[in-house]
């Protein structure tokens, strides 16, 4: 009869420290979180490859336009090439912008703790109160049944 209180108590002692480590694991990825904002910003330099790759395909589009030698057409295509270089820049501001703009979130979210972090926490602490309530009515009810057995025991023996 004594194994089994303590096998309840070795669970319930290890569903509390499972849930006080989880607490204590749940800060640490915080401070951890930092690292990854300087791995976001390694992904904007594998895209000037590609824009390196899209110069040559305008230096082979103007070659096949001077050999017909009308000058209307040497017009309109000599100012296409300008424009593209132009998106091309323009396609470099806007990715260099948000790498920045992602760090300049990042630090804030760092300081403070986002929603989900804040949602989980919370769940964490009513898991909390209610692994101490369940505990207690658990305990409760085991003097109440000791109580009963004792009485059943004392009415049988006396029968």
């Amino acid at each position: 009869m004594m194994e089994p209180p303590l096998s309840r108590l070795v669970i319930l002692g290890f569903g509390l420290l499972f849930t006080v480590f989880a607490c204590f694991v749940e800060s640490q990825p915080s401070n951890v979180s930092p690292p990854p904002p300087p791995s976001v910003p390694p992904p904007p330099p594998p895209p000037p490859p590609p824009q390196s790759v899209l110069p040559p395909p305008p230096s082979v589009s103007p070659p096949p336009p001077p050999p017909p030698s009308p000058s209307p057409p040497l017009a309109p295509s000599r100012p296409p090439p300008p424009p593209a270089d132009h998106h091309r820049n323009h396609t470099h501001h806007p990715r260099r912008r948000p790498p920045q703009y992602s760090q300049n979130h990042k630090p804030s979210t760092g300081n403070k703790l986002n929603t989900g972090k804040k949602l989980g926490l919370l769940f964490i602490g009513i898991v909390i109160i209610l692994q101490f309530g369940v505990a207690g009515f658990l305990v409760f009810k085991r003097r109440q049944l000791l109580k009963v057995n004792g009485t059943y025991e004392t009415c049988s023996s006396s029968s």
